[in-house]
C-alpha cells in the first residue's frame, strides 16, 4: 500500500473514530540516548548493539503519522516492516527520539517508546499506535526507529517535522477546539 493511499484511508477513519473516557497519564519519562550516524546506540542496560558489520537494518520505519491533540499530548502511528521468523528474531519495538537523543517513554521501566510482545511473521508491514506521548514544548521534530531483537538499531528511520503538515513518509494531524479525540485502530 503507498503511503498517499494510507494517508487518505487514515484520515477518514481517525476522524470518525472516538475514544470514550481517556484519562491523562501519569508523568512521562523520558531517557538520554545517544543518536549518531556512525556510533552504536544502546538502549537501556540489556540492548544489543547495532552495527552494519553485525547486520542490522532490517527494521525499518515505513511511515509516520503524529496526532498533536488539543490536551497537548501526542499519539504516534507508525508502520514497520522486518522480516520476522519467530521469537528469536522479531522486530521487538520502535522509539520516538528527540533531537537531543532522549528516548521519550511513557513509563520509566518502558524498553521503548512502543513495544511489540510477539513477532509478525506473516505481516511483515504492520502498523501499531502508541498514545499519550509527552513531547517537551519546544520539541519541533522527532525521529522515529525501529528495533529488531536480535541485531538491534540501524533500519530506515523517518525524521517528523511537528511544525509541518506532511513531509517524507509523515504525516502530522493537529486538533483543536473542543475535545474531539481519535483513535487508529491496530
Amino acid at each position: 500500500m503507498s503511503f498517499r493511499l494510507f494517508v487518505v484511508g487514515l484520515v477518514p477513519v481517525m476522524i470518525g473514530c472516538t475514544v470514550v473516557g481517556r484519562e491523562q497519564p501519569a508523568a512521562h519519562h523520558v531517557q538520554k540516548v545517544p543518536v549518531t550516524e556512525t556510533a552504536p546506540i544502546v538502549v537501556g542496560p540489556s540492548a544489543e548493539i547495532a552495527s552494519p558489520a553485525n547486520g542490522a537494518g532490517d527494521a525499518d520505519v515505513i511511515d509516520v503519522v503524529a496526532e498533536h491533540g488539543v490536551d497537548g499530548l501526542w499519539d504516534f502511528h507508525v508502520t514497520v516492516r522486518h522480516q520476522d521468523t519467530g521469537r528469536s528474531h522479531f522486530l521487538d519495538g520502535w522509539d520516538v527520539v528527540l533531537p537531543d537523543g532522549t528516548v521519550v517513554l511513557n513509563d520509566p521501566t518502558d524498553r521503548f517508546t512502543r513495544r511489540m510482545f510477539h513477532p509478525h511473521v506473516r505481516t511483515p508491514e504492520f502498523r501499531r499506535s502508541k498514545q499519550d506521548v509527552s513531547l517537551p514544548e519546544e520539541v519541533t521534530s522527532v525521529t522515529v526507529r525501529a528495533h529488531d531483537s536480535k541485531f538491534g538499531y540501524g533500519g530506515e528511520e523517518v525524521r517528523v517535522d511537528l511544525q509541518a503538515d506532511a513531509g517524507d513518509r509523515f504525516v502530522v494531524i493537529r486538533h483543536s477546539g473542543e475535545a474531539s479525540e481519535t483513535t487508529v485502530v491496530d
